[in-house]
């Protein structure tokens, strides 16, 4: 059991950098390189809150209390 959560301090940081930069990426390629940056990132908007949205919601109904629903 000690190994998992030593292993979790490496691997958690991990994982969340490499999501960070394919992120970026794909926020680099679809946003800041175009001409009008601005107007690409208010049309992408939405899809960053919806994304953000379902994520939360996906981690309530999965983790969150249970037997409260």
């Amino acid at each position: 059991m000690l190994g998992f959560i030593i292993a979790s301090w490496f691997l958690s940081p991990l994982l969340s950098g490499l999501v960070s930069v394919a992120i970026f990426l794909l926020i680099r390629r679809f946003i800041l390189s175009k001409e009008k940056p601005g107007e690409a990132g208010l049309t992408a908007l939405p899809f960053f809150y919806g994304f953000t949205v379902f994520v939360n919601v996906i981690s309530i109904v999965l983790d969150g209390s249970p037997g409260k629903f």
